[in-house]
């Protein structure tokens, strides 16, 4: 019955705020009801995954397979999603218990760009490249608790640190001689790109640091990205 579906959301940004609540919980499957025009539901739907992908990074990111199903009643849509992670929801605890732990670490008396260099440094002294790791490579989890992975997990842990740390970032995809991840963080009003695992030296040099991807400017970093 039409009038017993719960509440629903009526526009983009209110259901991609829907979709995120789920997919934060990790959940697999869950259903949202949608209250608004119903008569182009199929850009809507382009739309919130362009939203999502805009103001979720993350969770755009570590989403596998997505795949939906809607029904009809009237004005409104009850909208089913099916989803895979590149991770758990217990391992993305880890993570974010890991992260805490980490950046507790940090000098109280620490400038924003201490802790941009922190963030950079962290990754790769604790960090070594593998495509063949034992989790999934391409995430912060590989990289945080096994220390090693692929660019999106370097560039992903470094997100969810500066989002701990209250530093404006981005996490980039994009083209460095292969489809590659790396990320944009905000000092002083101005964007500066950092590509931590450009910075890690390969084989693995332990605590050797590179800072040739550290805080550079469009114009310097699009000769290779």
């Amino acid at each position: 019955d039409v009038k017993d579906l719960p509440k629903a959301v009526t526009n983009v940004e209110q259901l991609g705020q829907a979709i995120a609540h789920h997919m934060s919980q990790f959940e697999n499957q869950f259903t949202v009801y949608y209250e608004g025009d119903v008569s182009d539901f199929e850009t809507t739907i382009d739309e919130v995954f362009a939203w999502l992908e805009a103001n979720e990074p993350y969770l755009w990111a570590v989403m596998g397979e997505f795949s939906t199903r809607a029904k009809y009643y009237g004005n409104k849509v009850e909208w089913h999603a099916t989803v895979n992670y590149d991770l758990t929801a217990e391992q993305n605890a880890i993570v974010l218990g890991k992260i805490d732990q980490i950046i507790s670490t940090i000098p109280e008396n620490a400038t924003e760009s201490d802790k941009v260099k922190f963030v950079n440094d962290y990754l790769v002294v604790h960090t070594e490249y593998n495509l063949n790791s034992k989790a999934n490579p391409h995430t912060p989890y590989s990289v945080l608790m096994n220390g090693e992975g692929v660019c999106e997990g370097y560039a992903l842990a470094a997100l969810l640190m500066f989002e701990a740390l209250g530093i404006e970032a981005k996490y980039v995809v994009g083209n460095a001689g292969g489809p590659h991840a790396w990320n944009l963080v905000k000092l002083d009003g101005q964007w500066y790109h950092l590509d931590t695992t450009w910075n890690d030296p390969v084989p693995d040099q332990g605590d050797r640091v590179h800072y040739q991807y550290f805080l550079k400017r469009k114009k310097k970093i699009s000769d290779d990205h």
